[in-house]
């Protein structure tokens, strides 16, 4: 097996950084989630020959509309009276497009046409915060959304690209309410200085390294991500929704996949679907439901156990050691074949400010991804000493033959 060094080694550290929640030049920070971008568009297909006519009909908000003030509270208030829009429409004129032919002249997303049409879809966002003794008040805010290429006929989706982004900072007291939007009004829109790109201008460049076609042929999808009692009542312990994070675990998942291998991945409807449907109301107010095609093979996930391990022994810090057990499974469900059914270990370490409390929720879930985006690079590039890491030593050998087969079934859709 060839060897080579992934990104996830570099991740660890910054996982590290920002849960130590320290900066050498400044308080604030934000989680360059760009910088994997740029490492998986190194294994990007090359450009299509022909690009397709892609047009965009608007910013959405996904799942239970009567859940919007739980999901996405503040970025709803961003999209009054059309600005979101305005801001993606304006955001999409500055980029020069390669793999596909842009069109923003659809207008309402009622309006009938047989065109191939983009929306961006608002998922979710969250925002927790805590004190750090001598430094003040840390806030974790994050969006999740994901552009949804789809049918504008069917409303039938084709496939999705998850992107997210994270912001951190510290202040001396607690932020208001007020203040709190306008954090999110500087990621989505780009009005704080200190965010050197917004989440319109991340998903303007996901577009333009994407390989977007009318059919794929073959589809995946994570089908479900389920999780024990003893995580749900951790996580409601810690004033955090396990139905999102089961939704957040998807989408990360989600986006190895597309990011890494170049697939079309059906996006994850966590109870918010009717049947084959998923619920998502426009910008501009108009609402349908789109249509998800059955996918082709499916991965589920099961979160087992989460554990922490605290070294408090040195006297200016503290570290602490992550572990995620989890079932990753693979399988055609049509022919109740399963590919892959495996036990991993995922796993982080930090170095924390003397008397910090981690934000749990936070560093399992960047723990999960950091795991995710190790997981699709070696489904495509197999690295033995990194399966030692997450899997039992007896199992090494053929889990490598079963990732090699996954990614032989995924080239065929590439």
């Amino acid at each position: 097996m060839k060897k080579r060094t992934i990104a996830h080694v570099f991740r660890a550290t910054a996982i590290a950084l920002a849960i130590a929640g320290l900066s050498a030049c400044s308080t604030t920070q934000l989680i360059n989630t760009e910088a994997l971008e740029s490492a998986a568009n190194l294994f990007k297909a090359p450009e299509q020959q022909e690009p397709v006519k892609l047009y965009f009909a608007g910013v959405s908000f996904t799942g239970n509309y009567n859940h919007r003030q739980f999901n996405y509270p503040n970025v709803l208030k961003l999209a009054s009276g059309g600005a979101l829009d305005r801001a993606f429409n304006e955001e999409l004129k500055k980029h020069e497009f390669k793999n596909v032919i842009l069109s923003t002249d659809l207008g309402k997303s009622t309006k009938a046409s047989d065109a191939v049409a983009m929306t961006l879809g608002i998922n979710l966002e969250t925002l927790t915060t805590q004190y750090l003794p001598r430094y003040g008040h840390k806030t974790i805010a994050d969006v999740y959304a994901e552009i949804l290429i789809f049918d504008f006929d069917t409303k039938k989706i084709i496939t999705s690209l998850p992107i997210n982004m994270q912001y951190i900072t510290i202040t001396k007291s607690k932020l208001t309410k007020a203040q709190e939007n306008k954090i999110f009004e500087g990621m989505i829109f780009g009005t704080n200085k200190e965010i050197p790109k917004s989440l319109l201008q991340i998903a303007a460049e996901k577009i333009k390294t994407a390989n977007i076609k009318r059919d794929y042929g073959v589809r995946f999808k994570v089908e479900n991500v389920k999780m024990t009692d003893e995580i749900k009542n951790q996580l409601r312990k810690l004033n955090a929704s396990p139905e999102q994070f089961e939704i957040i675990t998807a989408q990360m998942m989600t986006r190895s996949l597309v990011d890494n291998l170049n697939v079309a991945v059906v996006p994850t409807t966590k109870g918010e679907a009717i049947g084959s449907k998923m619920p998502a109301r426009f910008a501009n107010g108009d609402a349908f439901n789109f249509n998800l095609p059955d996918p082709d093979y499916i991965f589920k996930v099961d979160l087992q156990k989460f554990i922490t391990r605290a070294d408090n022994s040195n006297e200016y810090y503290d570290q602490e050691a992550y572990f995620v057990f989890l079932k990753l499974m693979f399988e055609q469900p049509d022919l109740a074949k399963k590919i892959l059914d495996r036990n991993f270990r995922a796993s982080a370490v930090a170095t924390l400010v003397k008397g910090q409390q981690s934000n749990k929720r936070v560093v399992y879930m960047e723990t999960l991804f950091n795991f995710f985006e190790a997981f699709a690079q070696n489904i495509k590039d197999t690295e033995t000493d990194w399966l030692k890491t997450v899997t039992h030593p007896a199992n090494v050998s053929s889990t490598e033959d079963q990732l090699e087969e996954i990614y032989d079934i995924m080239k065929k859709a590439m």
